[in-house]
Formats: structure tokens, sequence, C-alpha cells
């Protein structure tokens, strides 16, 4: 049985366990495309694009404790 809509994440096809736990916060989402179901394509899409991490500089040498 078809799904009513896909979810597409960066390009990837999600399975359904993988869409039930998903969680995303709103700062990384970088954009959400959502494609309604036709005739030809009988389920929706929704995908899902990741916002770029900004690159951080840190000078020659710096230390990092966790």
């Amino acid at each position: 049985m078809p799904r009513p809509f896909r979810v597409v994440m960066n390009g990837r096809t999600l399975s359904a366990e993988q869409v039930s736990g998903l969680r995303i916060a709103l700062g990384a989402i970088g954009q959400v495309c959502v494609t309604p179901a036709t005739l030809q394509a009988p389920e929706a899409v929704i995908a899902i694009e990741l916002a770029k991490a900004k690159s951080v500089k840190h000078p020659p040498g710096s230390i990092f404790i966790r």
C-alpha cells in the first residue's frame, strides 16, 4: 500500500522508520519544498534541504576542551 507522502532529505529518500523518528531543529532547515500528488505521481513529496553550516576560522594552535 503506497504511503500518502514521501520525505526526501538532501536528495535521499527516507524510509518510514526514519520519518517516524525525524526531528529537525528549525535553524537547521534551509528549504522545504512540497510537491502535491498528481495522477502521474500518486504520492506527495516533501523535500527538505538542510542549511549549510557556517565555517568557523580558529587561529593556528587553538585548543578545544570538552
